[in-house]
């Protein structure tokens, strides 16, 4: 507990803000789980075992969070990364798009049928992960072209609906190579 204070200091010393008492929640606590790669061994009977077990706890929580979706296009298979989109993702179109990835085997209405099967006020937060972290060229030809950013937020809020989602995670983990990300997408806004 020290260290934390000691950093916080210093994080305020160094920022010259001032520290503000956060207000207690005026909702009902929210919990959400993580569920990392639903679908890596592409085994149905694990999944519905894993909704089978969540169907027993289901009042602890209040969301999901799961992976699920990538940047994917022509390059997203390249050496060095970990070929999270599927083979038809990472070749068929050169431009950068949403696709299904990390995990590819999954359900493709995986979040509607995770609402189906635990509950309609249920919150669904699938992550958007970059599909290959190890080469940042897709991604950065997203974050270039604003007609293929324009295309995949069009397509990530058309999803949204289709799946009745909440919302989404972004993690992008491009290592090499990557432009500024932050600065291309405050562009956005």
């Amino acid at each position: 507990m020290a260290f934390v204070k000691v950093l916080l200091a210093l994080s305020l010393a160094h920022q010259s803000i001032a520290f503000v008492p956060v207000p207690p929640p005026t909702s009902p606590r929210k919990v959400m789980l993580w569920w990392a790669n639903p679908g890596l061994s592409h085994n149905d009977t694990l999944i519905n075992a894993t909704i089978h077990d969540l169907k027993k706890h289901r009042q602890g929580f209040t969301g999901i969070a799961y992976q699920y979706f990538a940047v994917c296009g022509r390059g997203s298979d390249q050496p060095g990364g970990s070929n999270d989109c599927s083979a038809a993702d990472a070749k068929a179109r050169p431009t950068p798009h949403l696709a299904q990835g990390h995990p590819s085997g999954v359900r493709k209405d995986f979040g509607a049928w995770l609402r189906s099967e635990l509950g309609e006020d249920l919150e669904l937060w699938p992550v958007i992960s970059y599909g290959n972290p190890g080469n940042a060229d897709v991604l950065n030809r997203l974050t270039r072209n604003a007609t293929a950013v324009q295309e995949f937020a069009a397509d990530a809020a058309m999803v949204a609906r289709a799946q009745r989602l909440t919302g989404f995670n972004i993690d992008f983990e491009a290592t090499a190579g990557t432009d500024n990300q932050m600065q291309e997408m405050k562009k956005l806004q």
